[in-house]
């Protein structure tokens, strides 16, 4: 156990010393702040469009972060040839990756405890009170950026940091847009794209599911604003959200316990 928490820690401070981790925040924070400006532009729903600004910024430059530590997660670690050390311990690379993996989530969590801090305190200085809608928002963000985290860790065990941004980046986007590819395939337009569109997204992690805000979800009309989703829809979203995870960590520690590093 203590040897988890020191790989856990050394990532965590790794990642937070890293300068791009820095201009992500800049940028994250001037977004939140920014949304008060286009909060005074409003008619009637300053309120409204901060906390929706807010919280778009917080998933979005989470995600960005996620993707971006997450694709030189075990990279670095072979470049700089530290991996051939760690492992030359009485060390199981499961442990590692595992120690590598709650590193960056910690990492995460730190950033999306901050944003949310930052958006409270405006939401406070103007007079607003957020919903409890708000809070289950901020849980599903998080679980959002394990599933990307996990999704990068897999890509990176075996893939160059470019390569690795890049493919989930894509699969965050498509995840991100399965319910309109599902919508399309289903309709006459789709043609023999349809079964493929169906295919695809039956494997695919449907990162739209963690971000209901204003839209129609599974037939049904969610938000964080005066009605939000349902206890059901929340539970079946985070057990999901849970086994895919699972998922691509256990193929990235296969993948992992494969490779060959001689």
């Amino acid at each position: 156990m203590k040897v988890l928490w020191a790989i856990i820690l050394s990532t965590f401070r790794e990642a937070v010393r890293d300068k791009v981790l820095h201009g992500i925040l800049f940028f994250a924070v001037a977004l939140i702040l920014f949304s008060i400006v286009l909060g005074k532009l409003s008619l009637g729903e300053e309120f409204r469009v901060i906390m929706d600004v807010g919280l778009a910024g917080t998933s979005f430059f989470a995600v960005v972060t996620a993707i971006f530590l997450g694709s030189t997660l075990v990279y670095k670690e072979v470049e700089k040839k530290t991996i051939y050390t760690v492992l030359a311990r009485p060390l199981t690379r499961l442990l590692f990756l595992t120690g590598k993996y709650l590193g960056l989530l910690l990492t995460l969590l730190v950033l999306v405890a901050g944003l949310t801090a930052v958006l409270l305190l405006i939401l406070a200085v103007n007079g607003g009170t957020p919903q409890p809608g708000f809070y289950l928002m901020v849980v599903m963000i998080c679980m959002e950026i394990a599933l990307i985290a996990s999704v990068s860790l897999f890509f990176t065990s075996f893939s160059t940091p470019f390569l690795s941004g890049i493919l989930t980046f894509g699969v965050f986007i498509i995840g991100r847009n399965l319910d309109i590819a599902i919508a399309y395939a289903s309709t006459p337009k789709a043609g023999i794209l349809g079964p493929i569109i169906s295919t695809v997204a039956r494997i695919m992690p449907r990162f739209y599911l963690f971000y209901p805000t204003g839209r129609m979800v599974e037939t049904s009309w969610s938000s964080i604003h005066e009605v939000f989703v349902d206890s059901q829809y929340i539970a079946s979203a985070l057990g999901y959200g849970i086994l895919y995870t699972l998922f691509f960590f256990s193929v990235a520690a296969l993948v992992l316990w494969r490779r060959n590093f001689v």
